[in-house]
């Protein structure tokens, strides 16, 4: 027993081990039955425990437990010392369940604390005790697995043991304490804000009633911290952290040096330093974090359970200096804080799941530092193990999902592969779900899943992703506390995303938002003292663009006044300098072309050459290319000055050939170049539509969702009958055929679901081609275009510079490989005219161009060498515009406008009015619409296409055409017809040139002099081998009903004068009737290699 007492004055672990030495000699002098066995028992159990609190050591706790164990054994229940001896069992499982989180500790806590309950009478003294513990254990088990019956319970025993003590009683700060304590834990899970308050209130009293010395007195101040410190963290009221900090500060300063609690105080104050700074952003205070935290740890042995906590909180601390100030020893040592806290927590340890996803944190951000790729494998694989773990209440759950997610969607940024950003939205999803509407991670957590989302729509371009994003981005701005240094970071991304959605559905509401949040965000940069030049330029991106809209002159105004503020704040040798200039120029162009003063597009002619020089980064040199000769462009349009035109298309030009670039970017700069070039006759127009139509296939094929393939249809279309015509016109037939043929073959590829080249190409070599799209992918990823949301404040390393003009050598050498492959040789390039030239076979083909500058026909013959070429000076691109709105007017009986892809799906069924009394008028109607398009299109095309080949068209006699009629009405000889095979562009796509003729009066029709067909392109027929067909046959397929459609009138009757004409070159079994059903019918088809003309309304 000295050595015992001595033991608790010294703290010498001697001292300890002799106190237990003595007591295990008195068991061995004692009969097993001996009154004194338990007594001694229950001492030898208190020495192990005071040795456990000094050493940590689990077999100190270990041996305590089965002292105490013994003690209670040997006592019968009518001993009063067993209630004495429960408690401290129950007490000894409480320590061993702290140190070690073994479940079944804090379980056996709880039985032994309900025998004794249920031993004890309610006058007697200890029952406050019993009581107060029973709701401690209660709120250890709560801690543990988050059941809101055991935090209740907790609650309801505390509160019985206050009730049994006296005002003037000396255990009631205690009393007080415990009670506090649950209250705290409640609000800590549930945020009900009158639990925090009555546990304020319960901790204030208690602290008041203890004495300045009393050794309980830093517990105290400590537990009334906590309470101050999780009210800040939900709130973020600053106050509340002033006063944390205060009673932190006081509890360290009333222990000594040498007491073993000193660590926990000093990590407690540290946290509430990081969390102050966290909401902020005061250097200073990250420091004296770092500082407080790092004395906690070197306080803390090695084999102590807290060590690993300690690690991680201060892992944590160094993350935030480094988030703040880039230090990259910071990172290193978080991630060594982190790697030793995983290794000395035991695998089974709750806190496991939590230790894994601080070291998965310092993984990501490594990532974002330095791209490595394993560093993010590394941080998702951590983060996985951390969600997998058993165990965690529903918040650590959340946090460890978000984590997750945050980290599949910085992989996305750098696969660009969709399934990463549908994972990461995933468990965003789920970690959202997770959590309560006043749990104070929500705000966070809400905030990466809109940031996830709009990652998706800026790769999907899918307007509910938006939605969703704006959605939660707002929900976590309002659920972030005023002052809280985050909310800079969320109104920032919300008014980005405000912004995007205005550009997608030009909506002013939406950018009158994102100018909102972005003030917003403004006046917060003033409050915090933060210099985020990025956050200035969106704002004036967003008044630009509003302007641009509503020529509003203060929104223009304050966008140039806004970026020049941001622009003076960026040091010279700011990463973002070049972008920062370049947008100010796009301000000074926009106020140009609204004003027309020219000191305006001079500025902003300076303002980018100087984005240019400072531009570093090849990929940069593109877009700004492209912004410069814009410049000169305007300029040019106010002064006339030929040398602007020049420079605008040596930049132009510049920009498009610029392989680094983005294949869209330099796309549109390729058509600026051919375009200016054409129009004021320079002579880089040839060139510039070659680097185009070089570009189409890239841009269509490679690295582009399907969906966002079909979208680019009409500006495929576009380009391709664009730079046919100025071939046409230029007289380069050969190019107009061959860039009139790649955009139509892939449009048709598009419509018709076949296979892109480079699935074609993954047939023959599928890692060339895995090769290939990762290549595009990087390419793409890489490009920093000059937009709004553009991440400003984010440097560029040399080494990824060096990286992108590595992968755009490797795209061109890719190609190149690939093009050697047999029959890939025009690989994502059009194909040659001598090659298309040769599905002219047996038959004439005419291809028609369309466009508003001219319109004009390509001839292929049977065998030529040469393209031949006609002029159709009497068709407009409005003609063809009229034509097709007539067309589908007569199709559906309205006029509604459909384009052209729309068309080709839409029913062919003819209109039939519903009411019979009018359905003869309108019948009428139709028919003199239809007798109009079908003259324009024999007027304006066949017409001079037919005299052209010869046909003898024009002034034809009456008996002449009788002639025609008879001669070419004989059935004997069909084949004496000459056959021409249409191939038409744009709105005359679908035309019905086959009927073409003048029907209002006995004049020629299309089908008196030739045999019509059609060809999407000309490489479909490049693959027909024609054969001998002794005798043609028919098969003729009837629908006179289908399910859920009105019914098709004169099908039946219509068959039947077909069978009739038939028999004259079929024979008398004319056309057999079969079911018309898809395996029969495809018995009737021609085999392959022969050919099959289908006709149809």
């Amino acid at each position: 027993m000295l050595f015992h007492e001595k033991f608790k004055l010294s703290h010498l672990t001697e001292d300890g081990r002799n106190a237990v030495s003595n007591f295990n000699h008195a068991l061995l002098q004692l009969e097993q039955d001996d009154h004194n066995v338990p007594k001694i028992h229950i001492h030898k159990a208190l020495a192990y425990h005071a040795l456990f609190t000094r050493s940590g050591d689990q077999d100190d706790i270990d041996n305590a437990i089965d002292s105490a164990s013994q003690a209670v054994s040997l006592s019968s229940d009518t001993d009063q010392s067993k209630l004495m001896k429960l408690n401290v069992l129950a007490g000894m499982h409480h320590a061993r369940y702290e140190g070690f989180e073994k479940l079944a500790d804090v379980d056996q806590a709880i039985e032994c604390l309900r025998r004794a309950e249920s031993l004890i009478s309610v006058t007697h003294p200890s029952l406050p005790q019993i009581l107060s513990n029973l709701g401690t254990t209660y709120e250890c088990r709560f801690e543990r697995l988050g059941d809101k019956q055991d935090i209740d319970l907790a609650i309801e025993y505390a509160s019985r043991a206050l009730s049994l003590v006296d005002e003037d009683s000396p255990r009631l700060p205690a009393r007080l304490n415990s009670l506090g304590i649950p209250y705290t834990s409640r609000y800590k899970a549930f945020g009900n804000r009158s639990d925090v308050e009555s546990a304020i209130n319960l901790l204030g009293r208690a602290l008041l009633l203890t004495p300045e010395n009393h050794p309980e007195r830093p517990s105290q101040l400590c537990c009334l911290g906590n309470c101050f410190e999780y009210r800040f963290e939900k709130d973020g009221t600053a106050s509340d952290s002033d006063r944390a900090l205060e009673l932190f500060s006081q509890a360290v300063d009333q222990v000594s040096i040498e007491d073993p609690y000193r660590g926990h105080l000093l990590n407690n104050l540290g946290n509430s330093y990081s969390s102050r700074f966290n909401h902020f952003g005061n250097a200073l205070e990250i420091e004296k974090a770092i500082e407080y935290l790092s004395l906690a740890v070197s306080l803390t042995h090695n084999s102590h359970s807290s060590k690993p906590f300690r690690l991680t909180n201060l892992a944590a601390a160094f993350v935030a200096r480094f988030k703040k100030m880039g230090r990259v020893s910071d990172l290193n040592a978080a991630i060594d804080c982190a790697s030793n806290a995983l290794a000395q927590t035991p695998g089974t340890h709750s806190t496991k799941p939590m230790r894994f996803h601080s070291l998965g944190n310092t993984y990501h951000l490594r990532f974002e530092r330095f791209g490595d790729p394993t560093d993010i494998q590394h941080a998702i694989e951590y983060f996985n193990q951390a969600v997998n773990s058993i165990g965690g209440s529903p918040t650590e759950k959340a946090i460890q999902l978000s984590s997750l997610g945050n980290s599949y969607e910085a992989l996305f940024k750098y696969s660009r592969q969709i399934p990463d950003i549908d994972v990461a939205i995933n468990h965003l999803g789920k970690a959202v779900q997770l959590l309560s509407e006043g749990d104070q991670y929500l705000p966070g957590v809400l905030y990466n899943l809109g940031s996830a989302l709009h990652s998706r729509f800026q790769r999907l371009n899918e307007l509910s992703d938006i939605d969703k994003a704006i959605d939660s981005l707002h929900r976590a701005v309002t659920l972030t506390p005023e002052n809280h240094l985050d909310k800079l970071q969320r109104l920032k991304v919300l008014s980005i995303c405000c912004f995007a959605r205005f550009e997608s559905l030009r909506d002013l509401k939406d950018i009158d938002k994102s100018i909102e949040f972005g003030e917003q965000a403004i006046c917060m940069l003033s409050n915090t003292n933060t210099s985020d030049v990025s956050i200035r330029d969106s704002l004036g991106n967003a008044y630009r663009v509003r302007f641009d809209v509503t020529k509003r002159a203060s929104d223009i105004n304050t966008a140039i006044h806004i970026q020049t503020d941001g622009l003076s704040l960026a040091p010279g040798d700011h990463v973002a300098r070049p972008a920062l200039i370049n947008n100010l120029a796009n301000s000074y162009q926009s106020r140009f072309i609204e004003r027309n003063t020219i000191s305006d597009i001079d500025k902003c002619i300076d303002y980018r050459r100087q984005a240019l020089e400072l531009a570093k980064e090849q990929a940069d040199r593109p877009a700004l290319y492209l912004n410069l000769g814009s410049a000169y462009e305007h300029r040019f349009l106010a002064t006339s000055m030929i040398s602007d035109i020049q420079e605008a298309i040596k930049y132009f030009h510049t920009s498009s050939i610029s392989s680094s670039g983005h294949p869209r970017l330099r796309l549109k700069a390729a058509r600026k170049c051919g375009r200016l070039s054409f129009q004021h006759e320079q002579p880089l127009a040839l060139e510039a539509y070659k680097v185009l139509m070089e570009l189409v296939p890239q841009v269509i094929w490679i690295g582009a969702s399907l969906d966002h393939r079909y979208q680019q249809i009409n500006l495929l279309e576009d380009v391709a009958v664009e730079s046919a015509m100025v071939a046409i016109s230029l007289g380069d037939h050969n190019l107009a055929l061959e860039w009139l043929e790649e955009g139509r073959s892939i449009v048709w590829s598009q419509m018709l679901h076949i296979r892109s080249p480079l699935d074609s190409l993954r047939l023959v070599d599928e890692m060339l081609a895995e090769e290939l799209e990762h290549t595009a992918r990087e390419l793409s990823s890489a490009q920093r275009l000059w937009t709004s949301d553009a991440s400003l404040n984010v440097p560029i390393s040399e080494e990824s510079s060096q990286q992108q003009r590595s992968q755009a050598v490797r795209w061109d050498e890719l190609l190149s490989k690939a093009r050697q492959i047999p029959g890939f040789e025009y690989f994502l390039k059009p194909k040659k005219a001598a090659e298309i030239m040769k599905s002219a076979t047996s038959t004439t083909i005419v291809v028609i161009n369309v466009h508003y500058f001219r319109c004009d026909a390509l001839i292929l013959t049977p065998g030529c060498t040469a393209i031949k070429h006609i002029p159709l000076p009497l068709l407009s691109f409005e003609s063809c515009i009229d034509i097709k709105t007539s067309q589908l007017h007569l199709i559906r009986g309205t006029d509604t406008d459909l384009d052209l892809r729309t068309l080709d799906r839409i029913s062919r069924r003819p209109f039939f009015h519903p009411d019979d009394s009018v359905e003869d008028k309108f019948q009428t109607q139709l028919e003199v619409e239809f007798e109009v398009l079908l003259g324009s299109l024999w007027t304006n095309i066949v017409e001079p296409v037919l005299d052209f080949l010869g046909y003898k068209v024009s002034g034809i006699s009456m008996t002449e055409r009788k002639y025609i009629e008879t001669k070419y009405k004989d059935p004997k000889s069909p084949e004496e017809l000459p056959r021409v095979t249409w191939c038409a562009t744009g709105p005359l796509a679908f035309a019905p040139i086959h009927a073409a003729g003048l029907y209002s009066k006995e004049s020629p029709r299309t089908f008196d002099f030739i045999i019509s067909s059609y060809t999407p392109t000309l490489g479909s027929l490049l693959n027909e081998h024609t054969s001998s067909m002794p005798k043609p046959s028919i098969v003729a397929i009837g629908q006179a009903a289908t399910s859920g459609q009105s019914p098709l009138p004169g099908t039946i009757d219509e068959l039947d004068e077909i069978e009739k004409a038939s028999q004259k070159f079929l024979g008398p079994s004319g056309l057999p009737r079969i079911a018309s059903h898809r395996q029969p019918i495809c018995k009737r088809l021609p085999p392959p290699r022969r050919r099959a003309e289908p006709v149809g309304h």
